[in-house]
């Protein structure tokens, strides 16, 4: 089972005395520490792959992987821990799903040993709940290259239950002690020596005022990797469908991003990118549409009656038995070697891509322009549309309708609050074409049930019908607001203030 690990930690001097720290203060008690000693064995590569992709691999009782996660508040570290078991020096295979996206098949080896002197405090309400640990641990490692070290550090560490709020109070009792340098570095990077964690694989760049057609397309691409890349341990935890459903959504940006701004990147190196994330992203999308329908017909359970119920709980097991079927496909596709040479390529394109001469061009001069193809497709196919379109036409729409909005997010440092403004109206749009596309797709699936199953499908399918007529008759109103024409007019002309803004990839 995972943890989410949220703490923060400080530097203190050699000379510090934590004895002063027990007491009460507050309606919080700090207890007397408990002192243990830890051993552990950390691996990494010989570039650090691991610290660099904000992950750290290490047996100490047993192995363990943690992941970092974005923070609440910037003096926070918060880190996913993932106890795995397994023998010493035996690397366990679910550690390699986990940090194959910082390892891309390269090996790790141990990189230090640390010994740690550790006293434990506890802080408690006055009831006895546990809200948080102080640690203040002394640490020797031992690296590789056979170099020693040796530092303090104090970590405030909160219980599940806490809320980030406690951190404030507990800070401010260790200022009185002389605890005041926060410092956001894992151990093993002290022990190498560090003073920070290694850039990551892909970067985000920062654009300039004035920025290039180049700028804009290297920051794209990289939020999207680093989307990407950050959520396929998520997918391999398979604790929650979120994981599957941003990866896709990540590759899927990625393919779109790679499409809007063809002309700007090298042609050969992009279309082979993009054919390798078709793979991946069908993959994701076969789990993605089974955890879909899972969420729909858990929500209209309540509405099946005996006797069909019984055969309504079954039709929910065999789409569980599929969606991990699904699911296990995914895991062996990442484990293959292909994989692994496609995050490779990834990394590389998108850390630094190889852009064309027309990438050198001001942004706001030439990617404004560059949402109006997918949007004139749009306009084009609903202009041809029947007053009935087919479920066919309306699943077409929708994938049209998301290219439109894909691309005018990621001209949205050079579009504004307009560009963003008509990517919300069209995410509306996509969100009832979607609705639509997932009715029929449950209906599809659910018409496949035989025997007793039958019976509880048809009731079933008759929701889910309902789901998509209400659907197909909403997405007309929700067209005509984001098809007025002042929503597209920032697609027509350059910003006039000649500056750029970060885009939020959300």
């Amino acid at each position: 089972m995972t943890v989410l690990e949220r703490e923060m930690k400080f530097r203190v001097p050699g000379h510090f005395d934590a004895s002063g720290l027990p007491g009460n203060f507050g309606n919080l008690v700090i207890t007397d520490p408990v002192v243990v000693t830890l051993e552990a064995v950390y691996y990494d590569t010989e570039d650090l792959r691991l610290l660099a992709g904000g992950m750290s691999l290490r047996y100490r009782d047993g192995w363990m992987v943690k992941l970092a996660q974005p923070p609440d508040r910037p003096d926070l570290m918060q880190r996913l821990e993932v106890p795995i078991d397994g023998q010493d020096g035996e690397i366990p295979a679910q550690a390699y799903d986990l940090t194959r996206p910082a390892l891309r098949g390269a090996s790790p080896e141990p990189v230090a040993r640390l010994s740690t002197k550790r006293s434990v405090f506890e802080v408690r309400e006055a009831n006895g709940a546990l809200q948080a640990e102080i640690f203040f641990d002394r640490v020797s490692a031992t690296r590789a290259d056979g170099g020693t070290g040796a530092f303090h550090e104090l970590e405030v560490e909160l219980a599940e239950s806490a809320p980030d709020s406690l951190l404030q109070p507990l800070r401010d009792r260790l200022d009185g002690h002389g605890v005041c340098e926060v410092v956001a570095v894992p151990k093993l990077a002290r022990a190498l020596g560090l003073d920070s964690v290694p850039d990551p694989p892909v970067p985000v760049p920062q654009l300039s005022d004035r920025a290039t057609a180049g700028e804009v397309v290297a920051l794209s691409l990289a939020l999207s990797a680093r989307r990407f890349l950050d959520h396929i341990p998520a997918v391999i935890l398979d604790e929650d469908p979120e994981g599957v459903h941003q990866a896709r959504v990540a590759t899927r940006r990625l393919r779109s991003d790679l499409r809007t701004f063809r002309r700007f990147v090298e042609r050969s190196r992009a279309d082979g990118l993009r054919a390798g994330l078709r793979t991946v992203t069908r993959l994701l999308g076969a789990v993605r549409d089974l955890d879909v329908l899972q969420i729909r017909l858990l929500s209209v359970l309540d509405q099946i009656q005996e006797p069909e119920r019984r055969a309504a709980d079954e039709i929910l097991s065999a789409l569980t038995m599929e969606r991990d079927e699904a699911l296990s496909l995914v895991v062996e596709g990442f484990r293959r070697e292909s994989f692994v040479l496609l995050l490779d390529e990834l990394v590389e394109f998108c850390a630094g891509p190889e852009l064309t001469e027309a990438a050198a061009a001001p942004a706001d001069l030439t990617l404004l322009k560059m949402a109006r193809k997918p949007w004139k497709k749009v306009k084009e196919m609903v202009a041809g549309l029947p007053d009935q379109p087919s479920p066919e036409q309306l699943h077409r729409l929708r994938i049209l309708v998301k290219r439109a909005r894909y691309a005018a997010e990621a001209v949205s440092p050079v579009g504004g609050e307009e560009a963003e403004e008509f990517a919300v109206q069209l995410s509306e749009l996509q969100d009832v074409l979607g609705e639509h596309q997932d009715a029929v797709v449950a209906g599809d699936w659910l018409r496949r049930r035989e025997g007793a199953q039958s019976l509880a499908a048809g009731e079933l399918i008759g929701l889910e019908v309902a789901r998509a007529t209400a659907a197909a008759e909403g997405w007309r109103e929700i067209w005509e607001v984001a098809a007025k024409p002042e929503l597209a007019m920032w697609m027509t002309a350059p910003q006039t203030e000649g500056a750029t803004r970060p885009r939020t990839d959300n």
